[in-house]
């Protein structure tokens, strides 16, 4: 047991000693993850619009190289996202050119940007990954997310509440008479997100964020339990049933998470176990205050019979599994002269009706790859030293997190998106990026002190 004060020296100082492009782009993501789910949409027409974190993406890039030539940061590596997205260009084009000269579809301008979106997610994740966050910039990290997320929830109070600053702020954030009109009908709040369905998924991951955060001990514990409280409530505000479901999901992967040892297995379920009646509580107080709520969440108890998942069982999925039958290997390509407007309300049947089994493939890999990479780094958990945990919770943390994120976004888009959400996009590729840059450093350390203990 000698060895571990000097080793843990040791990957401490290669993680800390980072330079000034790595510092960069450290501050860049944390900056981005913030202004990505605050942000409203910058609108160039009706038909095109652009979140502020991906405009944001060219100055990063401007900067970086700077830095670059200056002899202050070193080069961006390639990973094998790159040929995920690469590969996935190319599956889009061929859909694309099958679609408009065999099957005939007018083509679109902007059928086009489904070429070039393809490596938004790449960019964020890569970002991400070679920011290499150290313990203490993930901890601050984790510290930055606590104002974003009130401002988030504040904001959804007062729509919830019907305060008068959201009406000034309701122009820049509305997505539009649809959502406008579930708002005044059945109180069900938006905030930033635009959308009730995309605000009741980023609270599902807030809710998991803080309270792995809370278990894992990083950051203060009274502010994290207030942040998870607060996302909880939004989350019921949202009257989003399938927030309910995925929520429940991530806690029970939480609860299953590797631990160290039995006893902190054993203290982490009993802080979920005490938990529970006051989550619940917080979440009933909100839903039984407004019928219609209350109406929603009550539609779980005969989910079969709940209207949203008819219109998807017996026309939207339908309709989407007829058109992929009709051409199931290429798809029909974007062709948003017959699927604009057109909500499929599942992205893996999105991705089957306009880019066919061909498209899904790669498709899948943006999130299989690197759960992949997430996995790993939690195998090492039950054979690394005890203080390995110890010594960086931070670091577990992320793993974590980024584990949990992309179990959830998986499960999410049976019924809604993740990769075509321009809210939520870069939100979540990020904590990939990290989560994989984590694991891949965990293991490392895992390794590297098995390898010290046998010599």
């Amino acid at each position: 047991m000698a060895v571990a004060p000097n080793f843990n020296l040791e990957f401490c100082l290669t993680r800390e000693r980072a330079g000034l492009g790595q510092k960069f782009l450290r501050f860049a993501v944390i900056a981005l993850m913030g202004i990505s789910i605050v942000a409203p949409v910058v609108r160039f027409s009706e038909e095109f619009w652009l979140k502020l974190d991906q405009m944001f993406l060219v100055p990063v890039a401007l900067i970086y190289l700077w830095l670059l030539l200056a002899g202050l940061a070193r080069p961006i590596r390639l990973n094998a996202l790159f040929a995920v997205a690469l590969t996935f260009c190319v599956c889009i084009a061929m859909s694309l050119v099958y679609g408009t000269q065999v099957i005939g579809h007018p083509l679109f301008l902007a059928d086009l940007y489904e070429l070039p979106k393809t490596f938004i997610p790449v960019i964020f994740f890569t970002m991400a990954y070679e920011a290499d966050f150290s313990e203490g910039t993930l901890r601050t990290l984790g510290a930055s997310l606590f104002p974003v997320v009130l401002l988030i929830c504040v904001y959804a109070y007062g729509q919830w509440f019907d305060m008068g600053f959201t009406r000034y702020l309701q122009p820049y954030y509305s997505g539009g008479l649809h959502d406008d009109g579930g708002l005044a009908h059945y109180r069900r709040v938006y905030s930033t997100l635009s959308n009730p369905n995309y605000l009741g998924m980023l609270m599902t991951w807030m809710a998991a964020i803080f309270a792995l955060a809370v278990l894992c001990r990083v950051g203060n514990r009274f502010w994290n339990s207030a942040a998870l409280l607060a996302s909880l409530t939004t989350l019921a505000m949202t009257g989003s049933r399938y927030g309910v479901i995925d929520t429940g999901f991530a806690l029970l992967l939480i609860l299953f998470l590797s631990t160290r040892t039995e006893s902190s297995k054993r203290r982490r379920r009993g802080i979920l176990l005490a938990g529970v009646p006051l989550i619940l509580g917080a979440y009933l107080a909100v839903t039984m205050s407004n019928r219609a709520t209350l109406d929603r969440v009550q539609m779980l108890g005969k989910p079969l019979q709940e209207n949203s998942l008819r219109m998807r069982l017996d026309s939207l999925w339908v309709d989407a599994l007829d058109k992929f039958v009709q051409s199931p290997l290429l798809g029909h390509g974007p062709a948003k002269a017959i699927f604009w407007g057109v909500i499929t309300d599942s992205e893996y049947l999105h991705i089957l009706k306009q880019f066919g089994v061909l498209g899904l493939l790669p498709y899948s890999c943006y999130f299989l790859l690197p759960l992949w990479v997430v996995w790993k780094g939690l195998r090492h958990v039950r054979g690394a030293a005890p203080w390995l945990e110890l010594q960086f919770p931070a670091t577990y943390w992320a793993i974590s997190v980024a584990f949990i994120l992309i179990m959830t976004a998986l499960v999410m888009n049976i019924g809604m998106c993740t990769y075509f959400n321009p809210s939520l996009v870069g939100f979540l590729w990020m904590w990939m990026g990290i989560g994989a840059r984590c694991a891949g450093q965990f293991r490392a350390a895992s390794g590297h002190y098995a390898g010290l203990s046998q010599s």
